[in-house]
C-alpha cells in the first residue's frame, strides 16, 4: 500500500511539472504571435505573376483583333469595281421587277388572308353542327348510356371534321 502512494505522488509531481512546461511554453509562443505581423508577412507572400500573365493576355488579345482589325479593312479596300459589268443592267428593268414581285407579295398576302378566314368560318360552322346535333339528342327520349355512347360519337365526328 505504501507503495501505491508513493507511485501516485510520483504521477502527480510529473504532471504538474509537465503540464507547468508546456503551459509556459505556450504563453511564451502566444506572446510571440503578433497578428499583425502575421498580415504583414502574407503581403509580402504576394505575387506579380497572376496579375502579369492577365495583362500580357490582353495584350496579346488587343495586338491580335488590331491586327485582324488592319488586315480586314486593307482587303475591302483593295476590291476594285468595274463599271463595265454594270452597263448590261437598266435600272428601269431592276425598278420593273420589284414593282412585280411587291405586286405578287400583296396578291399573296391577300389570298392567305381570305384562305384563313374561310377556314375559320369552316371551323365555327362544324363546331356549331356538332353542338346543334347534341341538343337534338338533349331533346330526345332515350336512357342516359344510350346518349353518352351518341354524344361521344358527335364529338369524335366533329373533331375529325376540324
Amino acid at each position: 500500500m505504501d507503495n501505491e502512494r508513493e507511485v501516485t505522488d510520483l504521477i502527480e509531481r510529473s504532471k504538474s511539472l509537465f503540464l507547468q512546461e508546456t503551459a509556459e511554453e505556450f504563453r511564451r509562443k502566444s506572446e510571440e504571435y503578433d497578428v499583425g505581423r502575421e498580415f504583414a508577412k502574407t503581403k509580402r507572400n504576394r505575387t506579380l505573376l497572376v496579375p502579369g500573365v492577365i495583362v500580357a493576355t490582353l495584350i496579346v488579345f488587343s495586338a491580335a483583333a488590331v491586327f485582324l482589325n488592319i488586315q480586314i479593312e486593307r482587303s475591302a479596300q483593295e476590291v476594285e469595281l468595274d463599271p463595265e459589268q454594270f452597263a448590261d443592267i437598266s435600272l428601269r428593268d431592276v425598278l420593273d421587277s420589284w414593282l412585280r414581285v411587291e405586286r405578287r407579295i400583296g396578291e399573296l398576302e391577300q389570298t392567305r388572308e381570305e384562305l384563313t378566314a374561310e377556314r375559320d368560318a369552316r371551323l365555327r360552322l362544324a363546331r356549331r353542327a356538332g353542338d346543334r346535333q347534341i341538343a337534338l339528342l338533349h331533346a330526345t327520349d332515350m336512357n342516359d348510356d344510350e346518349r353518352a355512347e351518341q354524344i361521344a360519337a358527335i364529338e369524335n365526328q366533329t373533331e375529325e371534321t376540324v
